[in-house]
Formats: structure tokens, C-alpha cells, sequence
């Protein structure tokens, strides 16, 4: 069996768990295995009558398949004694499913369980004493970010990005790239600016709104807002996810551009 048709099966698997078809399962997993998926599925689907799982990401290697998925749904039905709160939840996971002679046989799962449960109200997170230092100690390192950019002092970017930084938003990687991408943008929009307008942290975790202004080579002026979401860790900046929130009288190709900016 082939990687792709491995693949296949998987994403067979989420397409019949979204239509809550169970039948699927005897399909393409062992019988045992094929029971303790459906007593997990049942009571989810009872608290969470429109859960839906989108594939993020799918690699297979060997026998196994890695998948990155999201999930969500309301919580509109009682849940392992949790009477419904009518909360809307998405939280991620990531699964590494086995599969042997076309049959899923094993899976091991990482999920996100701590900003699940906060969201249900299933436990409250106070966070650490020191907490709120950390906090502004992450908003403060994203603002030196936009500011090296705003200064075009790429340089200092080593002080606030990791080697390693991964752009979500348009899947690219490490901070060498990202110097060379906004070299090359500045000559696109030499007066290139972002203000910030309101940022807020939690966790490991920075959100920032921005108002962002620039004239193109062309003499066309851009002027939007956007946001964008960091993480960060041991004091650097080692993700990244943006987009354009707001869109003023800018041109297709500048839209375009700019979120590349992000």
C-alpha cells in the first residue's frame, strides 16, 4: 500500500466522523479497534451534536500517518457530567495513526486539553504568580519586532526572533528568510509602516491589531489593518499567523503583497 492511499484512509476516517458514520470504522480498522473509537465518539457527539474536524496538515511515513487537525463545536449537550454550557470550542490535536495490510491498527493523540477544559468552565486557570511580568515581558518583545521592522534594523531581529521562526501564514520558515523577504519588500514600499494599535497577551501567546500604511512603488497607496498572532519562548518570537482584518482602498496586488508582509 502506497503512502497516498494511507493517507486516503485517513482522510476517509475524519470525512465519515464529520457525517458522525460509524459504520466506516469497521472498514478500515480492526474490529477491537474499530469498538473503543466508537465508545470515545459517542458521548462527544452527544455534547457536541456540530462537531467538526478539519485536516490541517498529513505526512506518512513507513507505516504511520501524522495528522495535524482542528476541532470544533457547541457544547449543547451534557458531556462526561458537564451539563451544556452552549460555549463554542475549537481546540487542536495531533494523531499518529499505524496502519497494516489497509487497516488502521494503532493511534497515539496529543490533544490540547488545558484551553479545551478553560473554555467549557470545566477548570479555572490562574495562571502563575509571575505571570503577568511574563506577559508584558511577551508584548514588549513583539513590539521590539515591528519596531525593527518599522526602523528597517533587520539586524536586531536576532535579539527577538528564533533562528527557527515559522510564518504560518504563508508557510515559510526560519528568520533568515524573513530578513530576506522584507528586504526585498521595502523596495516595494519604501515608507512601509506599523503602528500599533492594540495588543494584549495570554499565555504564551501576543495579539496585536495594527494599523498599517505604505505607498507602493507604483505611487498607489495601501492602507489597512491587520492582525497578527505570535508565540513566544525563552524570550523570542517562534511563530507566527496574521491577516488582513480590514481593507481600505487597496489594490488587489497590494493585498496580496501584504500578506506576505505579515
Amino acid at each position: 500500500m502506497s503512502l497516498e492511499e494511507k493517507k486516503a484512509i485517513i482522510r476517509r476516517l475524519f470525512a465519515a466522523l464529520n457525517k458522525q458514520d460509524l459504520s466506516v470504522l469497521n472498514e478500515i480498522m480492526l474490529p477491537e479497534f474499530a469498538e473503543s473509537n466508537k465508545q470515545f465518539m459517542t458521548p462527544l457527539w452527544k455534547g457536541f451534536p456540530d462537531l467538526h474536524v478539519s485536516v490541517d496538515d498529513i505526512i506518512a511515513e513507513g507505516d504511520k500517518v501524522w495528522v495535524r487537525v482542528k476541532e470544533t463545536g457547541t457544547h449543547t449537550g451534557e458531556y462526561r457530567g458537564l451539563a451544556p454550557t452552549g460555549k463554542k470550542t475549537t481546540f487542536t490535536a495531533v494523531h499518529i495513526w499505524r496502519i497494516v495490510d489497509g487497516k488502521i491498527v494503532e493511534k497515539e493523540s496529543v490533544y490540547d486539553s488545558l484551553d479545551f477544559l478553560k473554555e467549557l468552565g470545566a477548570i479555572e486557570y490562574k495562571g502563575f504568580p509571575d505571570e503577568d511580568k511574563s506577559l508584558e515581558k511577551n508584548k514588549a518583545i513583539v513590539r521590539e519586532v515591528i519596531e525593527s521592522i518599522n526602523n528597517r534594523d533587520l539586524t536586531e531581529l536576532d535579539k527577538f526572533m528564533a533562528h527557527d521562526f515559522v510564518d504560518y501564514t504563508n508557510q515559510a520558515r526560519g528568520r533568515e528568510n524573513v530578513k530576506k523577504f522584507y528586504t526585498m519588500a521595502f523596495k516595494d514600499f519604501p515608507d512601509f509602516h506599523r503602528t500599533i494599535e492594540d495588543i494584549t497577551a495570554e499565555g504564551d501567546k501576543v495579539w496585536v491589531r495594527c494599523e498599517v500604511k505604505g505607498t507602493a512603488s507604483t505611487g498607489k497607496k495601501m492602507e489597512l489593518t491587520s492582525v497578527a498572532i505570535y508565540r513566544i519562548y525563552n524570550g523570542k518570537v517562534v511563530e507566527g499567523w496574521g491577516g488582513v482584518i480590514q481593507k481600505m482602498s487597496v489594490p488587489k496586488a497590494t493585498e496580496k503583497l501584504y500578506e506576505k508582509l505579515l
